[in-house]
């Protein structure tokens, strides 16, 4: 909101018989429809070239005010005239919140009176909120740090029997999959042996470990470190499963799924096949 006063003029035109004049002060705005709009009017100060006006203040909302124009009239019995006027732009007085300017500028004298350079004397105050249409000039918006996020580095926790281990990396978004005996491994994965490093930088991934038993597999509970947590399967039967557990980046959230065997399925096929309580509904295809 703006708020205007008018303070007072001075060496104002003598527009009555008297030489002086009558004077007050109307206030018009204009907004980004570039329509006018009235802003309300000073009080009349009479007989005075140099008048101080009552004490009065005029709110404008700042959307409703690109320009003010104070235009200075003469108080007449039959019909008021224009004695001088002035159009200001305002933004090019606030740059601010907070800002409270007392302003003398000259004004227009269009009937070129002599002997008179007129000047108005005003104040204004913006508060509350600056309307989006007038910016401080070269404004800086500020943008927000992305936020960093931790890889995931996921590998498994040995023990008494020997495995042939993978992972299966679900990208909902964008309907791609990785299967980690795929030979073309996409650029935010590293693997080294049963290590593996996942760079998601925030994307939404499903992470999911598989395990394949080889011979004398013998009952066990699996294990699987992710960061600073840990994956953990009862795992009974021989076979190549999914781990009950999938990990959902970037949040690290653990889902409980149903263990589902590969069996000879090809990736592919093993892919399109995984219910969507594991993989979200759609046509996924390789890296």
């Amino acid at each position: 909101m703006f708020h205007f006063k008018i303070i007072s003029c001075k060496d104002l035109p003598r527009k009555d018989a008297n030489g002086l004049i009558d004077s007050y002060v109307v206030i018009e705005t204009k907004g980004k429809e570039n329509k006018a709009r009235p802003g309300g009017k000073t009080k009349v100060v009479q007989n005075d070239l140099n008048p101080v006006y009552p004490d009065q203040t005029f709110d404008i909302p700042s959307d409703n005010c690109y320009t003010v124009k104070f235009t200075v009239m003469d108080e007449d019995v039959l019909k008021d005239d224009m004695a001088c006027w002035i159009k200001i732009k305002v933004p090019s007085l606030m740059t601010r919140l907070g800002d409270k300017i007392t302003k003398e500028m000259l004004v227009k004298n269009p009937e070129n009176h002599p002997n008179c350079r007129p000047a108005i004397t005003f104040m204004v105050t913006l508060d509350g909120d600056l309307a989006s249409d007038h910016p401080a000039k070269d404004a800086q918006v500020a943008i927000p740090p992305k936020p960093k996020y931790e890889p995931l580095v996921i590998e498994p926790v040995k023990d008494h029997n020997i495995y042939v281990y993978n992972i299966l990396v679900l990208d909902p978004e964008n309907k791609k999959y990785y299967f980690s005996e795929n030979p073309t491994v996409p650029s935010f994965i590293k693997k080294e042996g049963d290590k593996y490093t996942i760079d998601h930088n925030g994307r939404k991934l499903i992470v999911i470990p598989v395990f394949r038993t080889t011979r004398d597999f013998k009952k066990t509970v699996l294990k699987v470190k992710a960061n600073d947590l840990t994956l953990e399967q009862t795992l009974i039967y021989r076979g190549e499963w999914l781990m009950d557990k999938a990990l959902n980046l970037p949040s690290k959230e653990i889902k409980q799924i149903h263990p589902f065997q590969r069996n000879q399925y090809n990736t592919q096929n093993w892919v399109s096949l995984l219910p969507e309580q594991i993989k979200p509904a759609g046509e996924y295809t390789t890296y």
